[in-house]
């Protein structure tokens, strides 16, 4: 299949509108002919409301062969979200790397496909009246906590990702969640520049969070390293700006890496400690409740009488 070719799904319907979704695998031109690009295209609206609903926020994302979990998302995607067609589509133009994607168990060997899910959000506006609940009658104490896990990393194949991924290209495992975010790795083979071509280079990234930034602890283990050869947590700051970890955390020789994969069947065994380090805060419920002024037997703040208030929610479709 040529770069510019497209392949075309069938329509599916979100508060009216028609979307499907085009995938250019073999990339959008020739410039981006090592990705894989994928765009959402609106087609029709169906109903009387469409009109009036906001232009959909896309999400996309690539599920692992057993189509259950995430591999791929907009915080992996080698470029950013955009506009094209009289903005009628919106994804990406090189949304991830074919080798990369390849050599990250996504496609299923028995019938050479993937899964890729869209998940499509579009406001409207409701209105009802705001209750407000009464202020609890201790005030939570403000402080911090961890969410601890040491998921363990086992790279199949080991041999065959360095023979197939060239030097700054790497495999991502399935996210997992701990501490309200999403995280993944990233093994790059032969290094993530020339620097370190001959190294087997490890990333932490952060994927899908409920929170824009998270502060975590971490460090890499290899599986046959030693106690004393430990290194200690490195703790790093991850926002939406920056999901991935800036420094490679684990770079060691490839060489005697390969070496050991070998008596281990071919796989790169390495443990991940991590830390998500959460502040606890008074809710939002007490901030608002703090901040009522009551004038002439009737509770008020900035925005109005309570009661008269009106919020708006968030009605979202899949």
């Amino acid at each position: 299949m040529p770069a510019g070719t497209a392949l075309n799904f069938d329509t599916f319907l979100v508060l009216g509108s028609g979307y499907h979704l085009k995938v250019y695998p073999a990339g959008l031109d020739g410039d981006s002919a090592d990705f894989v690009a994928i765009f959402v295209v609106g087609s029709f609206h169906h109903d009387q409301y469409a009109h009036t609903a906001a232009p959909a926020r896309v999400s996309l994302e690539i599920l692992d062969a057993s189509g259950k979990h995430t591999v791929f998302d907009d915080h992996t995607a080698r470029s950013e979200q955009t506009l094209r067609n009289h903005k009628r589509s919106k994804g990406y133009v090189r949304f991830v790397n074919r080798r990369e994607m390849e050599s990250s168990c996504c496609v299923r060997e028995d019938d050479d496909s993937l899964t890729i899910r869209c998940t499509l959000s579009v406001d409207r506006e409701v209105t009802r009246p705001l209750v407000m609940a009464p202020p609890p009658p201790d005030k939570p104490a403000e402080g911090t906590a961890a969410d601890v896990g040491s998921p363990r990393v086992t790279v199949g194949g080991f041999s065959r990702l360095r023979a197939a991924l060239r030097t700054g290209e790497c495999a991502y495992t399935t996210q997992f969640s701990l501490g309200g975010s999403s995280w993944y790795f990233k093994v790059y083979p032969n290094g993530h520049c020339d620097a370190s071509k001959d190294c087997v280079v490890v990333f932490l990234g952060r994927g899908k969070s409920d929170e824009p930034t998270t502060t975590a602890q971490f460090r890499f283990d290899l599986a046959e390293e030693e106690t004393e050869k430990k290194v200690e947590f490195m703790k790093h700051t991850f926002d939406r700006d920056n999901p991935v970890h800036a420094v490679p955390y684990l770079a060691t020789n490839s060489d005697s890496d390969l070496a050991s994969a070998e008596q281990m069947d071919d796989c790169f065994v390495v443990q991940c400690h991590l830390r998500v380090i959460k502040v606890r805060t008074p809710s939002l419920i007490l901030r608002a409740a703090a901040a009522l002024i009551v004038t002439d037997g009737k509770a008020t703040t900035g925005l109005g009488t309570v009661g008269e208030m009106e919020e708006k929610t968030r009605a979202n479709g899949i």
